[in-house]
């Protein structure tokens, strides 16, 4: 089964891609298949990434509770609250696009939250902090391919701001290692 949309629902996605514009008497046809994909691709991407915003906040959260250092702290504290509105704003999204309930953790987040869960408290940091670095950097990925080929505008927008946000905590998480690596450094040097 075919969907049909006259040029008026083409004009405004033509222009915004910089497309030419199909004249009026030209049809354009969009097949269910297209439009399932799209639908599921959406509702993947909203999945992990409210995955990815529960981890963050359960990382930092053990953070919080772990680490003596004032900048992982911060750090943590930062990534702590940012993802927890993330990952509110995103249930509701997930409810919109009709997911049944929230998405458990995938077995790679849960590998890290037990690798987490093991880090002695003098490589709780540095375990952290690379994780953080990682993570963040697959986020960057994952946000930027929703928003260069997704469907939904309103998700498209979470994963603009989001995608900014991935790239200054994956600089802030990298620093906050060379940092580390710095006294580590210090401690070892005669």
């Amino acid at each position: 089964m075919l969907l049909t949309f006259g040029a008026g629902a083409h004009a405004a996605s033509s222009q915004a891609l910089g497309n030419e514009i199909t004249p009026a008497s030209k049809p354009v046809s969009v097949s269910q298949s297209a439009i399932h994909d799209a639908a599921a691709v959406t509702l993947s991407y909203a999945t992990m990434a409210k995955i990815f915003a529960d981890y963050e906040v359960e990382a930092s959260t053990r953070a919080l509770g772990m680490s003596t250092d004032a900048g992982v702290r911060a750090f943590a504290f930062r990534i702590s609250k940012s993802h927890t509105e993330d990952a509110a704003d995103l249930s509701i999204m997930l409810v919109q696009l009709g997911a049944d309930g929230a998405p458990k953790t995938d077995p790679e987040h849960h590998a890290l939250l037990d690798q987490l869960g093991r880090a002695s408290l003098e490589n709780f940091d540095r375990t952290f902090l690379e994780q953080q670095a990682e993570s963040h950097k697959e986020a960057l990925a994952m946000h930027v391919a929703y928003y260069s080929r997704g469907t939904s505008q309103t998700l498209a927008a979470f994963a603009d701001k989001s995608a900014t946000a991935a790239r200054a905590d994956l600089i802030e998480a990298r620093k906050l290692l060379d940092a580390l690596s710095a006294k580590d450094l210090q401690i070892v040097a005669p």
